[in-house]
């Protein structure tokens, strides 16, 4: 009975990592970018993105050019993804140091990917 709970439990859950396209989506969802695109009217775009072991790193820019008159950056931050976890750190944070990003946008997207994943939540 017990071997036939452990079977069934396996069944239900997901092993797979998280798609590029998922881990996109968690980027996009974050605070920073979120009030980029609120505040500025940024049009994000990935710029660069490198796949590793734990999962992907993302330069990600804004399409559109800066409104202010004076030189601006485009740039929007550089993030990693943990293919597993769904985890996002803001690598510029912590003076470059990097920090895990939270809010409640955020945690939500990343429960709607990990739905269904055992012992990932």
């Amino acid at each position: 009975m017990i071997v036939q709970i452990a079977v069934a439990s396996a069944l239900a859950c997901s092993s797979g990592p998280l798609s590029l396209s998922q881990a996109e989506a968690l980027v996009l969802a974050t605070p920073n970018i979120q009030a980029s695109v609120s505040e500025r009217h940024a049009r994000p775009f990935f710029e660069w993105v490198q796949r590793g072991p734990q999962g992907w790193r993302f330069d990600v820019n804004a399409q559109n050019p800066c409104v202010a008159a004076r030189a601006c950056s485009g740039l929007l931050g550089h993030y990693a993804v943990n293919r597993t976890t769904g985890e996002v750190e803001d690598l510029d944070a912590a003076g470059g140091d990097g920090a895990l990003v939270s809010s409640a946008a955020l945690t939500k997207l990343r429960t709607k990917f990990l739905k269904g994943r055992c012992g990932q939540l």
